[in-house]
């Protein structure tokens, strides 16, 4: 099986975070050992249960750890700054590819390579980032999933404008060195003038910054909070969470399950929704993808199926390499 074959394969198994039904579809051995190079953005068990899932996934394609591939990873642990010297730590080790996953990740390893294939898991927003050009055929070494971030920020606040109409400022936490919120904050900015909300910005880079954000928004009196997606962020949710919960602030982030109080409030967060495996094969036709960039998106949503995420949760995400 040749490396292009391998990573369209790879592609499925690298979206294991994604809360997505499953497809298994048996491939070949392949005739090589390929090195994966996993890049991570926080500490590495701050969620092992993505890395598992993605092996899952390689698994049910029939790829066997030590026999068909290897895995060589490297966790920046919230430093976002490292990122350059594990990649070239990982290109050194001569990876078949890069799999990684946010903006900070994403971006980092286009960076440092414009021959060796990137799987991004997922993005919070490929084009508003930079990542790719075109959606319909991305330009470069990259290939993946990307959230709609931004429209889903902006909508956050229309709804907790709903839930409580008497709020007049809401508290926006996120990690400053993530380039997410380049353009997420436009849309959270378009959306609370009409809503006569004022944005405040508190930025957490570390664990250490949180409880000092969290005493600036209590002494600012703000009334709600919402939290831009950040892999730093979500690998510490339960301190995050405890802070919302003992200042008794009303908050919204995505992807978390939100628990209500008795008048109705959502009040932060509590556990990050488990990882369910998603694997995708080559197309039923068994068609080759070619390169990354050759390759068309597909607008697909995703509902949320396990039983630790009901309700009232969707995702909007485009698979911007999926193989025709």
């Amino acid at each position: 099986m040749q490396r292009r074959e391998f990573i369209t394969l790879l592609g499925g198994a690298a979206t294991a975070a994604l809360p997505c039904s499953q497809v298994v579809i048996a491939q070949p051995v392949p005739t090589k050992l390929f090195r994966i190079g996993f890049l991570g953005l926080p500490t590495a068990d701050s969620l092992p249960k993505r890395p598992e899932a993605f092996r899952a996934g390689l698994r049910e394609l029939g790829y066997r750890e030590g026999r068909d591939f290897v895995i060589e990873y490297r966790w920046a642990d919230g430093n976002y700054d490292q990122l350059p010297t594990l990649l070239d730590d990982l290109i050194r080790l001569k990876v078949d590819v890069i799999v990684t996953h946010g903006t900070p990740g994403v971006l980092a390893a286009k960076r440092a390579t414009t021959t060796i294939p990137i799987v991004c898991a997922v993005v919070g927003d490929a084009l508003g980032s930079g990542i790719v050009s075109s959606l319909a055929r991305p330009d470069g070494n990259v290939t993946g999933l990307t959230f709609f971030n931004p429209e889903l920020a902006a909508k956050r606040l229309e709804l907790l404008k709903e839930i409580l109409p008497e709020l007049t400022d809401v508290a926006i936490l996120l990690n400053s060195a993530n380039p997410i919120n380049d353009p997420i904050l436009p849309q959270m900015s378009s959306m609370a003038q009409p809503l006569k909300l004022g944005l405040h910005q508190f930025d957490a880079r570390s664990p250490a910054n949180f409880e000092a954000a969290f005493a600036a928004i209590a002494a600012q009196r703000i009334g709600a909070l919402v939290v831009i997606e950040d892999a730093m962020l979500i690998a510490n949710a339960s301190a995050v969470a405890a802070l919302a919960l003992k200042h008794r602030l009303p908050s919204w982030v995505a992807r978390f399950r939100h628990r209500r109080r008795r008048d109705g409030l959502r009040r932060g967060f509590s556990r990050h929704v488990p990882a369910r495996r998603y694997v995708r094969g080559q197309d039923s036709e068994g068609r080759e993808a070619g390169r990354p960039a050759d390759r068309a998106g597909d607008q697909v949503r995703n509902h949320c199926q396990s039983q630790d995420c009901q309700g009232d949760r969707s995702y909007n995400s485009i698979q911007f390499a999926r193989p025709r």
